[in-house]
């Protein structure tokens, strides 16, 4: 009965839909119950609640009074508040998981008590502090797996380890050579952290060692040369400097090997020739160098081989064509030469085959043709040479096709019209003649990739102009813009759409001198925002931006090269941006076209914390947004983005023709407080103070400029900080409904991490990793 009615004080203590989650919790029978399992003599013996979607403190659920629990699993849920320490007295505990929660206390140091625990894994659940020093009289641990927290030595203490999985902490120093100690340990995860130095030679005596992945640290010096001892090791990752030590495949069952963007120097281990079992290899970006025909076998297994961006030379070997089973060949950047072998056409599962930016040589071999399943081919920037073969029209799946700066003659194949996928086509810088075939110039042909070749004319950027026609009909003056000799219909106002890049692909849209203002959907200080319809039926949002102060036109290729990385983002919280527009008096951005849907406040806030999260941490370069207003957010929670990379102090194109407009105001804009965060660097500090200002005005309205000043001038922690909590729900934006508990807490929480982003000099406020699980990306 005093278990039942421990279970039902803690159910009562969650919100209400937890509550309802959990109807089946009534009675005095609990084995019964949603999650609960007994023993044969009916005690508590299992609590597994994970995927629920329980929300509410896990500290007050009293495990004192539950003592035969050999298995708590809670993850992922909403639970928030510290891991009680009473867990420690669960000493029959063999597997406990927390993970994705929004627990935010240091792990209790009583939980080392549970000395029967097997499995501990506390993932994403924004701990803090250190693991207890006491951890290795966890004796029977055997799967140990954390996030936000720092570990001492005594992790050699673990003699029953097989598992450890630190990824993404804050772990820095070195790699203690007590790991060595773990001679059970079959994987290891250390990525994401910053650790240094070398890695310990003590770690080729983990005799059944399979794993290790050390890749996002800051490791140097060589590579021990014991890792060749690892005789079951098949998955090896690392960012690292020196030379691949020549035993590290010696054991014959390395599966997976990825060393990319190192500084790795001198030849590839001849071992590596003859080791069959290779499903992937990664060595890309290093300074490798060596005969490519001799350095590597026939690999039956193979799914993925990435040799770019190093200084291999010598000949495409005809080993390839026998791997097949290989989807993905990329050899880009480094000193090929000879011809392409026709062998190559045997590999037919080939999905992405780069040869970019070597010195290949002759023409392109017919039977390329047969790999049908081709989506990628990119051979730019060769010696290549003789016409382009028409079997190349029968890749259907293209998405991707290179062949700009070679030396290709003759005819433009017509049947490139056919290629309906084709997003990128390059062919510029190369000897072509007669004009560009009608039957692809208006689908898929690109400005940029046509350049400096005979037959392309018309006044967009950057081409040289058509003769004038003598036809009359040709004459009307028309709004338009003519990019090859073709008939072109009254009204029509072709566009080149820059997108994916720098290719610039053509468009029609149909206009008079101006747009329609019944399609017009937002207006702002720099430009109007229509709603249009292309040729092929697809919707966007295109923004006609008013000409720039001095009237003249930005330099197109400059421009494009801005907007490159901006295409490329994919985020469920950014407004797609396809690309550009140009004619000769106007550009037109064009984006996603996204219907309006209304949002919860905290949902705007989290939408704007991932979005930056991902523009600061996963875009290389890191891209700064630099006008984070409320009015630059639409309400379907998508972030509308024209943003600059962060660089010197110079001002981007970007910047001089525009600012961002949302078609949405939801706020008053306060530009006293975002100008405080602006500096002469230009940096991702500007963004997270003027995240500060947002996510107080956002729940918050009318905005009180005491309250701010307040924030600035507070020297308390962010977590740590004693607010007012009914003076702060009273100053709440009185048009919203008072928020329920759970989302009190979070606006709470909010606060204090505005509190933590608006300090007065940029350079200290708060970083993205730093921020609680429930508001990072």
């Amino acid at each position: 009965m005093v278990k039942t009615n421990t279970l039902l004080k803690w159910k009562a203590s969650l919100d209400n839909k937890s509550q309802i989650l959990l109807s089946s919790w009534g009675g005095n029978s609990p084995c019964n119950w949603l999650g609960i399992a007994c023993d044969h003599s009916k005690f508590i013996s299992n609590i597994h609640l994970a995927h629920i979607g329980l929300k509410g403190a896990l500290h007050t659920l009293n495990f004192s009074l539950l003592p035969n629990i050999l298995t708590l699993d809670m993850s992922p849920n909403s639970l928030n508040g510290s891991i009680p320490p009473q867990i420690g007295m669960l000493s029959k505990l063999t597997h406990l998981d927390l993970s994705d929660n929004y627990l935010f206390e240091p792990i209790p140091s009583q939980i080392t008590r549970a000395v029967n625990l097997r499995e501990l894994t506390i993932q994403f659940a924004n701990l803090t502090g250190t693991i207890p020093n006491y951890v290795g009289n966890l004796s029977f641990l055997s799967y140990l797996s954390l996030w936000n927290c720092t570990i001492s030595s005594t992790i050699g203490n673990l003699g029953c380890l097989l598992f450890l999985f630190l990824f993404d902490n804050y772990l820095s120093g070195s790699i203690p050579n007590e790991v060595g100690k773990l001679h059970s340990l079959h994987t290891i995860q250390l990525l994401g952290n910053n650790l240094s130095g070398s890695i310990p030679s003590s770690i080729g005596n983990l005799v059944y060692f399979e794993s290790i992945l050390l890749f996002g640290n800051k490791l140097s010096g060589s590579i021990p040369f014991a890792i060749g001892n690892l005789t079951k090791l098949n998955k090896l990752s690392f960012n690292f400097i020196g030379q691949l030590p020549h035993n590290i495949f010696s054991n014959g069952k390395l599966t997976n090997s990825t060393a990319s963007n190192n500084y790795f120097t001198g030849l590839v281990p001849k071992i590596l020739k003859i080791c069959s079992t290779l499903g992937r290899v990664g060595l890309e970006q290093n300074q490798l160098t060596g005969n490519i025909a001799d350095g590597f076998g026939v690999y039956p297994n193979l799914d993925y081989k990435d040799l770019s961006e190093n200084n291999f030379y010598g000949h495409l070997s005809l080993n390839w064509g026998k791997c097949y089973n290989l989807p993905s060949l990329k050899i880009s950047n480094n000193n090929l030469s000879a011809s392409i072998p026709v062998e190559l056409s045997q590999a037919t599962n080939l999905h992405a085959l780069r040869l970019s930016s070597n010195h290949f040589t002759g023409g392109i071999q017919e039977d390329l043709g047969k790999l049908t399943y081709l989506f990628d081919l990119s051979l730019n920037n060769n010696n290549l040479s003789e016409n382009v073969p028409i079997q190349i029209t029968s890749l259907k799946n293209l998405e991707t096709l290179e062949l700009g700066a070679n030396n290709f003659t003759g005819l433009i194949p017509n049947q490139l019209g056919n290629l309906v996928k084709l997003l990128h086509l390059n062919l510029s810088q190369s000897k072509f003649w007669e004009s560009i075939p009608s039957e692809f110039a208006f689908n898929k042909a690109t400005i940029e990739a046509l350049r400096n070749i005979n037959g392309l004319c018309g006044n967009v950027f950057g081409l040289k102009p058509c003769p004038k026609s003598s036809d009359k009909s040709q004459n009307h003056k028309t709004n338009k813009v003519i990019l090859v000799v073709l008939p072109i219909g009254l009204g029509t106002l072709i566009l080149a759409l820059f997108a994916f890049g720098v290719s610039y692909y053509l468009c029609q849209i149909e206009a008079k001198k101006e747009f329609d203002n019944k399609h017009l959907i937002g207006v702002g200080g720099q430009g109007n925002v229509f709603k249009a319809e292309l040729h092929t039926g697809q919707i966007v949002a295109m923004k006609k931006l008013h000409s720039i102060q001095n009237g003249e036109m930005p330099n197109i290729k400059a421009l494009s090269r801005e907007i490159q990385s901006l295409t490329k983002i994919r985020h469920r919280n950014i407004v797609k941006l396809f690309g550009f527009c140009s004619h000769s008096r106007f550009l037109f951005l064009v984006y996603e076209f996204l219907e309006k849907r209304s949002m919860g406040s905290m949902q705007l806030i989290k939408g704007v914390a991932s979005a930056l999260c991902y523009m600061h941490h996963d875009c290389s370069p890191p891209i700064v947004h630099r006008d984070i207003l409320s009015k630059n957010i639409l309400e379907e929670l998508s972030f509308l983005i024209l943003i600059q990379p962060i660089g010197p102090h110079s001002q981007s194109l970007l910047d001089k023709m525009l600012q961002v407009h949302s078609f949405s105001l939801l706020h008053q804009e306060y530009n006293d407080f975002i100008e405080h965060a602006y500096t002469m660097e230009v940096n991702e500090k500007c963004d997270v103070y003027s995240f500060g200002v947002l996510a107080i005005q956002t729940p918050f309205g009318e905005y009180h400029e005491d309250f701010i000043t307040s924030l600035l001038t507070s020297s308390s922690n962010f977590i740590d900080s004693t607010l007012d909590i009914p003076s702060l729900m009273g100053k709440l934006d009185q048009r919203l409904p008072y928020p329920p508990n759970p989302i009190a807490k979070e606006i709470v929480l909010t606060v204090r991490i505005a509190n933590a982003c608006l300090i007065e000099n940029p350079i200290l406020a708060l970083p993205w990793s730093k921020l609680p699980k429930n508001l990072q990306c």
